[in-house]
């Protein structure tokens, strides 16, 4: 199963990097001669929001856990700085952990369809296990790619995740995320 989701998730990226130059040369081809007549959708207002969905995938010494997740945020400074806030349900071995982020994500656009991004903030870990909930602080901080296709505000992002656990135990978990987000 883990190699499948690796397999996979390195198929999409592949795919992503081969096509992305090709889709940005198509719409430098196809740009209108004048600028009055922008799209509807792409005026000259800068989006505010971000939402996304994703699926993550965490592992330590004793457990490993998968799950999806919801993510709402602010742009706050466009192109340099975004807040965000998710939370999601991860599942694993024995045990069941609701996530809840606070993140500053600075990225790092190097065209229109392609940015780079580090993210970090706390993250307040609510884990059931064995039928008694107890809940865990984390330092959190991720690395990773947002693919956007030019002339939409949709991307695909893959961020290699790390959390420190400090509040019950020292615990260290790493993993990746693989997700969609919206900016509006």
């Amino acid at each position: 199963m883990r190699r499948r989701l690796i397999c996979g998730v390195s198929v999409v990226l592949v795919a992503l990097v081969a096509w992305a130059p090709l889709a940005a040369a198509a719409e430098a081809d196809n740009e209108p001669a004048a600028k009055d007549e922008e799209h509807p959708m792409e005026g000259s207002a800068e989006p505010h929001f971000i939402t996304g969905l994703d699926f993550s995938y965490w592992a330590d010494g004793d457990k490993t856990q998968y799950g999806p997740g919801l993510t709402w945020g602010l742009i706050l400074v466009p192109d340099l700085l975004d807040l965000t806030l998710a939370f999601g349900a991860v599942i694993g071995d024995r045990t069941y952990t609701v996530p809840f982020e606070l993140r500053l994500t600075v990225p790092f656009k190097v065209n229109q369809w392609f940015a780079p991004y580090l993210s970090a903030g706390p993250t307040l870990m609510f884990d059931e296990l064995q039928g008694t909930w107890k809940h865990d602080f984390a330092a959190s901080v991720s690395g990773g790619l947002e693919f956007t296709p030019p002339g939409f505000h949709w991307g695909l992002r893959v961020q290699g995740d790390y959390n420190l656990r400090f509040w019950q135990d020292v615990v260290h978990e790493g993993g990746f995320t693989v997700g969609f987000m919206y900016r509006f």
